[in-house]
């Protein structure tokens, strides 16, 4: 062996132990790029869903408010007419009672 084998050998095992390091330095790196995109991926995901969920609820709460103002209008017409109706008839009893009334007198 000589100095110069021993020297090659050593410029080698430099070499190869900076490819190693330089290695699981871009193994490390590509790990953690890896793992900010899934949990980007998941947080926009996360984002979506709660945006989806919001506007499914405020469908709902949409949906239940127009069966509620259709019930409520739809009552209130109902009303409308059962007032008028009644109107109607008592101002035919008060017709009735005031012709007999003085149809008696008369």
């Amino acid at each position: 062996m000589t100095v110069e084998q021993v020297r090659t050998e050593k410029a080698a095992t430099k070499l190869l132990r900076r490819q190693a390091k330089e290695l699981d330095g871009l193994r490390r790196r590509q790990t953690k790029e890896r793992c900010d995109v899934q949990r980007q991926q998941c947080s926009t995901f996360d984002k979506q869903l709660q945006l989806h969920e919001r506007e499914r609820t405020q469908a709902e709460r949409s949906s239940a408010k127009k069966k509620y103002l259709s019930f409520y209008f739809n009552r209130s017409v109902a009303t409308r007419h059962f007032v008028i109706q009644q109107k109607v008839t008592n101002v035919t009893f008060l017709h009735y009672l005031f012709i007999s009334y003085f149809s008696d007198v008369l």
